[in-house]
């Protein structure tokens, strides 16, 4: 976060000498993001995506801001747009799907998988579907999803902590229990666990 605070700060300045940079203003967008400034990561996306309209990955980074605000609507229009200008941007997919979540599942875990589609090694994309599916009680799908997500990133103790309470769920406390040791071991050697930078604490119920 201390980075993203020292590059709001050189935007600044750098905006503060030449405000035609325009693409000052997406890219203080995205640090702003970064350190939960949502409406100012709202603001400056606007700002070049009003200059620049045909960049897909702006639209995204808008949409996951205004999800944060609990603006669904104003996101799933900035996602469709993303959607509609680059239809194999797997970001836009795996956003776009944590915003459904609890209001359509069905179309969630469409997105997400297409999501997966399209980004195979997506760790968030597992992790998300996982998730969706374990609050919809698809468990054995759960932890189909989360054992290939550990298969991409064997340290990251998050993942064994969701596979283990979603083995707890399926009554197979051995495999929850082992599965916790795991995370208990990797938390001793790794107190900070990798993060995975999850939208689903997005998930606006409302607009």
């Amino acid at each position: 976060m201390g980075d993203d605070k020292k590059a709001i700060a050189d935007y600044d300045l750098a905006l503060r000498l030449d405000p035609s940079k325009i693409g000052a203003f997406h890219n203080r967008g995205i640090s702003r993001l970064s350190i939960h400034d949502y409406a100012g990561s709202v603001a400056d996306l606007t700002r070049f995506i009003e200059k620049i309209p045909t960049e897909p990955k702006s639209y995204v980074s808008r949409g996951k801001a205004f999800a944060f605000l609990g603006n669904r609507d104003r996101a799933l229009t900035d996602l469709n747009k993303a959607l509609e200008l680059d239809s194999k941007l797997s970001e836009a997919y795996l956003v776009r799907g944590t915003v459904y979540f609890m209001n359509d599942n069905a179309a969630a875990l469409n997105d997400i998988s297409k999501a997966i589609e399209l980004d195979p090694k997506s760790i968030r994309a597992y992790f998300s579907r996982a998730f969706i599916k374990q609050f919809i009680k698809d468990y054995d799908g759960a932890v189909e999803d989360l054992t290939k997500a550990i298969e991409l990133d064997p340290e990251n103790v998050l993942l064994y902590h969701l596979i283990a309470t979603t083995y707890r769920l399926l009554g197979k406390s051995d495999l929850a229990t082992a599965d916790d040791k795991i995370a208990a071991r990797l938390e001793k050697n790794k107190p900070t666990p990798s993060p995975i930078d999850l939208p689903l604490t997005i998930l606006p119920k409302t607009n």
